[in-house]
């Protein structure tokens, strides 16, 4: 576990994959990434199901204009960083601190 200036205890272990998909997530099409997060969201709790089928996710990777395995990176550390934020039962100030720690 590694601790913020505050001493809470931080959620997120700034990894080269994370940091490489926060860069991607942030230069995603602002327009676009609530929708994509939204899906994510509404599929979370299905583990045994894909968030995207193959065709969802080429229309994807099209749409925001990024290559299939950045696609996957961004869409595994999105789920990621919302599986935390649940099971820390993170407040949306502690969670947003602690990601913009990781740009």
């Amino acid at each position: 576990r590694t601790f913020s200036d505050e001493g809470e205890a931080s959620m997120f272990t700034a990894t080269s994959n994370i940091k490489k998909a926060v860069t991607l997530i942030n230069d995603l099409d602002a327009a676009k990434f609530p929708l994509l997060l939204s899906r994510i969201l509404q599929k979370l709790h299905i583990k045994e199901e894909r968030t995207f089928s193959d065709e969802e996710e080429e229309k994807l990777q099209a749409a925001l204009g990024v290559p299939a395995a950045d696609l996957e990176l961004i869409i595994e550390t999105l789920e990621f960083v919302l599986q935390q934020a649940a099971y820390h039962a993170a407040k949306p100030q502690v969670l947003s601190q602690q990601l913009l720690q990781l740009e």
